[in-house]
């Protein structure tokens, strides 16, 4: 077996720590956070699937490589681009080309007439990137966003340098999750709408109508999911780096389990923290995942 090495090995004290600690509440919504108007950028829509995408790109000449290999960048459930990586974007793309993607029915993608699948999310990105002319580019996401890049590696591993994930999970949600997290999410109700993420999709989605539909899709998306096989784990051959809080909605057991299949597999828990890293922590984040990167 490839020796694996790991950024942080604090899963066995974590692991300790929750049976007997009750967890920390983990945060309804994430801070908001501004938009991102300090880095030049591309912005447009790409036709894939049936779906009219919405992407950006920071950074490099009319998104091509400044000198290093593309970072793609995946939001999570009910975000968007400025959300889920507003803190992160003008480190990250400093010394690389960034894209982002906003995904069906997220952001300033509408929402289209078919469920949504994280195998579907990661078939729509692999699309659109083909379109921008990307051949490879090394891949971060964060909840759903890290489900579709694991998705995208298993998949479309042509076009995946590496592969870092925050707060994802790579099975069903009632063994992936901890018991609060699954119960919590199953619990998602129709009219589910928090002002820090309804305000901003009635803001940027062209059909802001949608809205509770795509609640609606994202619970149905989740509890349906049944991850990624063991075989299909094993044979990813990519580094990747799973990452999470000590107090994440994913079980640490989970994260473990799965860092011990990947053959090139390293883990990172970030202490006193839960499902927001690339918000509450963004420092801690941006500082393991561009050692991963560069490594």
């Amino acid at each position: 077996m490839i020796k694996k090495r790991i950024i942080a090995l604090l899963v066995a004290v974590a692991i300790a720590a929750f049976e007997w600690m009750s967890p920390s509440p983990i945060s309804a919504v994430p801070a908001k956070q501004p938009a991102i108007e300090t880095i030049k950028k591309q912005t447009g829509y790409a036709e894939v699937n049936g779906l009219d995408m919405y992407y950006e790109i920071y950074g490099g000449k009319n998104g091509r490589r400044n000198g290093g290999m593309p970072l793609v960048l995946l939001h999570g459930a009910f975000m968007n681009a400025d959300s889920s990586f507003g803190q992160l974007l003008p480190d990250l793309a400093k010394g690389r080309p960034v894209i982002i993607v906003e995904q069906q029915g997220h952001g300033r993608t509408a929402d289209i007439d078919r469920p949504l699948s994280y195998e579907q999310m990661a078939d729509d990105t692999a699309a659109l990137l083909h379109q921008l002319g990307v051949r490879k580019a090394d891949f971060f996401g964060w909840s759903t966003g890290g489900v579709i890049a694991s998705q995208i590696a298993v998949r479309h591993p042509e076009f995946v340098g590496k592969v870092a994930v925050t707060g994802a999970h790579f099975g069903p949600i009632e063994s992936a999750f901890t018991d609060e997290g699954y119960k919590g999410f199953i619990s998602i109700p129709d009219d589910f709408a928090p002002p820090s993420l309804k305000d901003a999709y009635d803001k940027l989605s062209p059909k802001p109508e949608q809205w509770s539909a795509v609640v609606v899709k994202v619970r149905e998306m989740g509890i349906a999911y049944q991850g990624i096989s063991t075989e299909r784990l094993r044979h990813i051959q990519v580094p990747f780096l799973v990452m999470a809080g000590d107090h994440d909605t994913v079980d640490l057991g989970h994260l473990l389990d799965v860092y011990q299949l990947l053959p090139k597999g390293y883990l990172a828990i970030v202490p006193n923290s839960d499902h927001f890293l690339p918000v509450s922590h963004h420092q801690e984040v941006l500082a393991l995942l561009e050692d991963f990167l560069k490594s």
